[in-house]
């Protein structure tokens, strides 16, 4: 009987080593990806025929317009938004997730193994392990604390591990992917843990990798457990999940101490985090900035948690690369903003980018993704939660703001332009005044045609000659002088 799943998800940045300095739309491309010669990775597209089948149900879930940013039609265009990849080992045999905490260690199958690749420069690694073996509720609390760390965010849980486990390692696959973090190198800053970075490099050997959350990643989290689903549905409020230690740690992925000590602020919390539509059969659903989770009896329908598992992770990991593609989206900001770029290629790399952001927006920034009202509201806490609104709206300010300098800088090199011409052609204009009154054409023709050389001196050509050169320069002396005391 499986007591728990456990889906642990890790965003990330990627980046092509040869491209970081072209145009954005160069350095998100898929097609710049190179996959591993004869890597476990298998790209799964939806064309084919059983993986069709089985999410014809999924699909109808979600709106159309959300299908080409959720699911790999097979494309190798520069229209794809998603490549999707699978590990191979998880159908052909066992696979196992593996780690050690307090000397104790924690068996969990490993369903599945996904990767999936955004054209937005960003992605996401999925671990969906299920637990058939601890069905305490402490169990399924250090499973979701410590499963999901991937590098120490203090420099005492190398010491202590308060927050790491001693070891993770994956068996049944083909290679070493562990991590012992008694050896980890601090001189590394926050690099993830062996197995993960491994795991990404197994299928891109070309790109580096860079998180986008501290030291965790994303956790979804099932369990069934008839006594807590009593307790939690013996009245029709929300009392007894504020007194339960364990709700507040569920939901906050905790498994000592509660870390909130304040009890309006804690109740406050679980208020706005717990959704309780269910609550009447004994199911529960819970939200935080890190979490989903789901409490539910022992005889809980299947189909409700295959939901869980399918259209709720879909839409969990959507907010995730949403919140990750506006963090790429700004750092390049950032790397465009302190780059001593000339004009004109700054004004290339700022176009890359605002079209790949009108893209992301149009395709992949979604305020709602299913007409279900269920999804409806988790999609809606989901979307609070990662506070993608207000990210949203910096980004596009952001890109304005460098728009308008960009603009700004054109107008002053093409100003720029216009008053060298416009020196150019003032030494012209009193030559051309002058010729007119000295009349320099006849009295020229006339001094050589003649040879009189008694005529008044100024009719002599070499002096009107002077006199416009001397006129010349004296006028584009006094524009430069302007010029420059206009500055």
């Amino acid at each position: 009987m499986e007591h728990s799943c456990h889906i642990m998800l890790f965003p990330f940045q990627w980046k092509v080593n040869d491209l970081k300095k072209k145009d954005f739309s160069k350095q998100i491309s898929l097609k710049s990806i190179s996959p591993r010669p004869g890597s476990k990775w298998k790209r799964a597209s939806i064309q084919e025929g059983d993986e069709r089948n089985l999410l014809f149900n999924e699909q109808n879930y979600f709106y159309e317009f959300t299908h080409d940013a959720l699911y790999d039609f097979g494309d190798d265009n520069d229209e794809s938004l998603i490549h999707h990849y699978e590990r191979s080992e998880t159908d052909e045999k066992e696979v196992s997730f593996v780690f050690g905490h307090a000397n104790k260690e924690y068996k969990l199958h490993l369903k599945y193994l996904n990767l999936n690749i955004y054209a937005t420069g960003v992605g996401v690694l999925s671990f969906y392990l299920s637990n058939e073996t601890y069905d305490k509720p402490e169990d399924v609390l250090v499973i979701n604390q410590f499963a999901r760390r991937v590098y120490p965010l203090f420099i005492e849980d190398l010491e202590y591990r308060r927050l790491l486990p001693d070891f993770v390692r994956i068996e049944g696959l083909n290679g070493d992917y562990s991590e012992d973090f008694s050896s980890y190198k601090t001189d590394v800053g926050n690099r993830p843990a062996s197995y993960v970075t491994k795991l990404i490099f197994d299928m891109a050997p070309n790109i580096d990798i860079i998180p986008v959350v501290d030291d965790r990643m994303f956790v979804l989290s099932w369990f069934k457990n008839n006594d807590l689903s009593q307790i939690f549905s013996a009245s029709e409020d929300i009392e007894p999940l504020k007194a339960s230690d364990f709700w507040y740690k569920y939901v906050f992925v905790q498994d000592a101490q509660v870390n909130c000590h304040n009890k309006a602020m804690r109740n406050k919390l679980i208020e706005d985090s717990t959704y309780l539509r269910w609550q009447g059969v004994g199911s529960i659903y819970g939200f935080s900035r890190n979490s989903f989770v789901y409490l539910t009896t022992e005889d809980a329908p299947q189909h409700l948690l295959s939901n869980f598992e399918t259209e709720y992770v879909r839409m969990a990991e959507m907010v995730l690369v949403q919140r990750a593609s506006v963090l790429r989206f700004s750092e390049e900001i950032s790397l465009l903003s302190s780059d001593k770029l000339d004009n004109a290629n700054l004004s290339k790399r700022v176009n890359s980018l605002r079209r790949e952001f009108i893209r992301f927006v149009n395709q992949m920034h979604f305020h709602e993704v299913t007409a279900q009202e269920q999804g409806i509201d988790f999609y809606k806490k989901l979307y609070e939660f990662a506070g993608l609104e207000t990210y949203v709206k910096k980004l596009d300010s952001e890109i304005e703001e460098l728009d308008n300098y960009v603009t700004m800088a054109e107008e002053r090199n093409m100003n720029h332009i216009a008053s060298n011409l416009s020196m150019v052609a003032s030494f012209f204009v009193p030559a051309t005044v002058l010729s007119g009154i000295f009349g320099m054409n006849n009295t020229w023709a006339n001094g050589l045609s003649e040879g009189d050389l008694t005529s008044p001196l100024w009719q002599n050509p070499i002096f009107e000659l002077g006199v416009i050169v001397g006129v010349s320069v004296f006028f584009v002396l006094c524009f430069y002088l302007l010029k420059n005391r206009m500055k």
